[in-house]
């Protein structure tokens, strides 16, 4: 390996070792990075050049980088509904079995069980390429302020007296087909499940900044029904 291959490898192993410093969840949640990581330290070790970066994992870079911001062409324009596709079929193509195939639950150590646990509730009710999809989406969509929040209330549970949302609350909230579905699968405890995760909701919204306050609503808007329904759901209590 040349000198200028040994410094491009040296330069890419500090990038991705302050990522793993800074942004651990962000690494971690990160196949493509691990066996990337692995690559460069073998070529470290032996001298050999690291192979080339698979080009799927680049524009998968690409694509994760617009979702991090609310108004780009992922998700809206002309172009968003194409762009979520090939994200998809980018991320179901991969041979990291950690993204598709067996997604690891294995507890961070610095996350709290309870968080944990939950988490784990949301994913048991999806397939195995939701779960992907779901997880991908937490990593790289949302602020770290807004992931920091969602696992404290998620930690903290339900709080011990919710208020029951009205008559007309109830109403509105049924006037989307998706949440339609959800208060009839409550059944007489929809005011009771709605004013629970509205309550919880206000939580994780409420230290937030206005910026993030709004990704964060944006992309709880825009998850897949399936992924929107199990969030929901935990946040209820049913």
């Amino acid at each position: 390996m040349s000198g200028g291959d040994m410094v491009a490898v040296e330069s890419e192993i500090a990038t991705i070792e302050e990522a793993l410093s800074t942004t651990p969840a962000k690494y971690w949640g990160d196949a493509d990075m691990q066996s990337r990581f692995l690559d460069l330290l073998t070529a470290r070790e032996t001298g050999r050049p690291p192979a080339p970066v698979p080009a799927a994992w680049k524009e998968r870079k690409r694509l994760q980088a617009l979702m991090a911001d609310e108004n780009s062409e992922y998700w809206k324009g002309p172009k968003a509904a194409e762009n979520q596709a090939y994200y998809l079929r980018l991320l179901g193509a991969s041979e990291e079995p950690g993204l598709v195939l067996g997604l690891n639950y294995t507890a961070n150590p610095d996350a709290p069980p309870k968080a944990v646990e939950s988490a784990a509730e949301i994913m048991r009710a999806l397939s195995v390429w939701d779960q992907a999809s779901l997880v991908e989406a937490f990593d790289f969509a949302l602020p770290e302020a807004v992931q920091r929040a969602a696992i404290t209330e998620l930690a903290a549970g339900p709080p011990r007296v919710a208020p029951v949302a009205s008559a007309a609350d109830l109403e509105r909230f049924q006037t989307d087909e998706d949440n339609a579905a959800l208060a009839r699968a409550w059944g007489a405890r929809a005011a009771a499940c709605l004013g629970t995760y509205r309550a919880r909701l206000r939580r994780i919204l409420g230290g937030l900044s206005a910026s993030d306050r709004r990704q964060a609503i944006h992309w709880l808007n825009s998850a897949p029904p399936k992924e929107y329904a199990a969030i929901v759901r935990q946040l209820a209590g049913a």
